[in-house]
């Protein structure tokens, strides 16, 4: 993916917001982009909890957009 141009940007909100998580996402998963010296047992752990991270964002995305969808019940 790559990066919507400033000037493209500059008046569209979405491309904005695109760029901004684009950014978020590469520094996140910037460990994965250059050979590491870990031993093979090490690497398992950080590519498992790499996993388990990006699952636990994409649930906590998931329940916060039904909490802004669903109205509140007054009791």
């Amino acid at each position: 993916m790559r990066y919507f141009s400033s000037e493209k940007s500059r008046n569209d909100t979405r491309k904005e917001i695109f760029n901004n998580r684009l950014g978020k996402a590469r520094s996140l998963w910037r460990i994965f982009l250059r050979p590491t010296e870990l031993r093979t047992d090490k690497i398992q752990i950080v590519v498992s909890a790499a996993c388990l991270l990006c699952n636990l964002m994409r649930f906590k995305k998931h329940i916060s957009a039904r909490t802004q969808e669903e109205p509140k019940k007054k009791e």
